[in-house]
C-alpha cells in the first residue's frame, strides 16, 4: 500500500517527492492519494511523518559530517545525536511545528 502511495505522490510531483510539498498538501490531495493508492488516511499520514523524520535525520547527518563530528553506528546513537543536534539544524519555526505535533500526538 505504501509503495502505491509513493508512486502516486511521485507521479504528481514529476518523479520527485519533496518534504515541503508533503507538508503543504491539502486534505483533498491526501484523500485523492488514498483513493488512487487504495491506502488509508492513517497510512498516508504515517508515511508523511516518517518521511519528515528521515529528512531531519539526513540533515543532522550532513551537519555532523560537515562539522567533523562522529556519525552514529546504531539506531540508539542516532536518536541520541538527533536530540543533541536538532537545535543546530532545525529553524525555530520547524522546532515549534515539531513541538505542536508532539503535543497533539501525546493528547490522543
Amino acid at each position: 500500500m505504501v509503495d502505491a502511495a509513493i508512486a502516486v505522490l511521485a507521479e504528481g510531483e514529476g518523479g520527485m517527492v519533496v518534504l515541503e510539498d508533503l507538508k503543504c498538501m491539502s486534505r483533498k490531495d491526501r484523500l485523492r492519494i488514498c483513493l488512487e493508492s487504495k491506502s488509508s488516511t492513517s497510512t498516508i499520514s504515517t508515511f508523511i511523518e516518517n518521511f519528515e523524520s528521515m529528512t531531519i535525520l539526513h540533515r543532522i547527518l550532513r551537519f555532523r559530517l560537515e562539522t567533523g563530528k562522529a556519525l552514529p553506528v546504531d539506531e540508539e546513537e542516532a536518536k541520541r545525536m538527533m536530540q543533541m543536534d536538532f537545535k543546530d539544524v532545525l529553524s525555530v519555526r520547524e522546532r515549534k511545528d515539531m513541538q505542536k505535533r508532539m503535543m497533539r500526538k501525546g493528547g490522543r
